[in-house]
C-alpha cells in the first residue's frame, strides 16, 4: 500500500526571492519601511513573541512509498525503508519494539536495526518530517526461532524474482528485469557451526543439466541466521566480486529460507558482452549513470566496480532432488558449456552467488 502525505504549506514556489533569501508571499515583498522594528526576535513587524506565524521555507517533499507496506509481513532482521518524492531537510523513523538507527540518504531514509524485531509480532513504525507524521503497521514474519528439524537432505528453491535489488539505488528495476534463474539450495551436511550447501541452477522446472552445481560451507553458529563471508570471490576466471556476504534465516519448521542478503563490488567488465555485444568496458557503468549512479573503484584501480545489494529474498522447501555436477552433461553443446562455465572449475559458492546478484541470469534477452 503506498501512502502519499503532503507537507505543510505544499505548492509551486514564487519565482521572486525577496532580498532576506526567502520566497515572494502572495503580497510582494516587504518593503524597508516594513522592516522588523519590534523588540522581539522573529522577523515580522508584530509585537508577539512567538514565531509559529512567521513564514517558512514552504516543503514539497511527500512520501512515495514504503517497506514494508501497511499490513505487510516483513523480515526481523531486514531494515524498514520510507521513500520521498525529494530529499527532504530532515526525518526520523521510529519502529515499536525495536531499536535501530535511521539513516537519511538523498529521498531515501532507512532505519536498520541494532537489535532484531521480536518475530511473528505486529509492529508500529512513525515516520516524522517536514512537520508532518505519519504512522503504519507490519507484521514480522515467523522466523527467528532455532530450528525443530533435522535440515540435513532437504531442498529449497529460490524463484528467480525473489529479493529487492537495493543498491544501487534506482536501478534495482533494471538489474531484477534480467534475473531469470531458479536454484535448488540443498542441505548436504550440517555439522555444529557450519552448514554446508550445494546449490544447482534450475531451467524449465528442471535441474539445469549444463550448469555446475556449487558446494560451498556456511556459518551456522547463530542459528537458524546462516552467514557466508565477507570474502573475495572469483565467481568465473575473469570475474571478481570483491567483500562478498550472503545471510538468511531458516524457518523453525525447516520449511522456509527468509531475509536472504546478498552484497558485493562487483566488476563490471566482464558483465559488458551480456548487456552489450562489442561494448566498450565502461559500458555498463555508463548505463547505470543515466540513473544517477556511480561506479567505484576496483583492486586495480579502475573505476569500473558496482556495489549490488540484494535483500529480501525467499526460498520455498520443495521435494526434489539435486545432482552434484562438476561438469556438463555429456549431451550439452560446447557453445552452452562455455556460456555456463561448465568447462572450467567453478569456485565454492559461484553458481548461487553469480545467481543472487544477477550475473549469471544477467543476459541479453532473444
Amino acid at each position: 500500500m503506498i501512502l502519499l502525505l503532503s507537507c505543510f504549506g505544499q505548492g509551486d514556489s514564487p519565482e521572486e526571492i525577496c532580498p532576506d533569501g526567502w520566497p515572494a508571499p502572495p503580497e510582494g515583498c516587504a518593503s524597508e519601511s516594513d522592516a522588523d522594528t519590534d523588540a522581539d526576535a522573529d522577523t515580522d513587524t508584530d509585537t508577539d513573541t512567538d514565531t509559529d506565524t512567521d513564514s517558512s521555507r514552504p516543503c514539497s517533499v511527500e512520501i512515495t512509498d514504503l517497506d514494508p507496506g501497511e499490513g505487510e509481513e516483513h523480515f526481523h532482521r531486514d531494515p524498514i525503508r520510507v521513500f520521498f518524492s525529494g530529499e527532504p531537510q530532515s526525518a526520523e523513523l521510529e519502529v515499536s519494539g525495536g531499536e535501530g538507527e535511521a539513516v537519511l540518504e538523498g529521498s531515501t531514509l532507512t532505519w536498520t536495526p541494532t537489535t532484531s524485531l521480536e518475530p511473528d509480532t505486529r509492529h508500529e513504525a512513525t515516520v516524522s518530517f517536514c512537520d508532518n507524521e505519519a504512522s503504519w503497521q507490519f507484521v514480522t514474519s515467523a522466523v527467528g526461532d532455532p530450528i525443530n528439524v533435522d535440515l540435513e537432505g532437504r531442498v529449497w528453491r529460490m524463484n528467480a524474482d525473489s529479493g529487492k535489488v537495493t543498491v544501487p539505488e534506482g536501478v534495482g528495476s533494471v538489474l531484477e528485469s534480467y534475473l531469470d534463474l531458479d536454484l535448488r539450495i540443498h542441505a548436504v551436511q550440517h555439522a555444529g557451526a557450519q552448514l554446508e550447501l550445494v546449490v544447482a541452477a534450475e531451467e524449465d522446472g528442471e535441474q539445469a543439466e549444463c550448469r555446475t552445481t556449487t558446494r560451498f560451507s556456511t556459518d551456522f553458529s547463530e542459528d537458524p541466521w546462516l552467514t557466508y563471508g565477507p570474502t573475495d570471490t572469483q565467481l568465473t576466471p575473469d570475474l571478481l566480486v570483491e567483500d562478498m556476504t550472503v545471510s538468511g534465516a531458516f524457518s523453525a519448521d525447516g520449511e522456509s529460507i527468509s531475509g536472504i542478503r546478498v552484497a558485493g563490488v562487483v566488476d563490471t567488465r566482464p558483465l559488458v558482452p551480456l548487456v552489450e555485444e562489442d561494448g566498450d568496458d565502461d559500458s555498463v557503468c555508463n548505463l547505470v549513470a543515466g540513473f544517477g549512479v556511480s561506479c567505484v573503484t576496483c583492486a586495480d584501480g579502475e573505476d569500473l566496480c558496482l556495489v549490488v545489494v540484494i535483500e529480501e529474498g525467499t526460498a520455498s522447501a520443495i521435494d526434489e532432488t539435486v545432482v552434484e555436477r562438476e561438469e556438463c552433461d555429456g549431451s550439452c553443446p560446447e557453445e552452452e558449456c562455455d556460456s555456463c562455465s561448465c568447462a572450467s572449475v567453478t569456485p565454492a559458492s559461484a553458481g548461487w552467488l553469480v545467481a543472487l546478484l544477477g550475473l549469471a541470469g544477467l543476459r541479453r534477452r532473444r
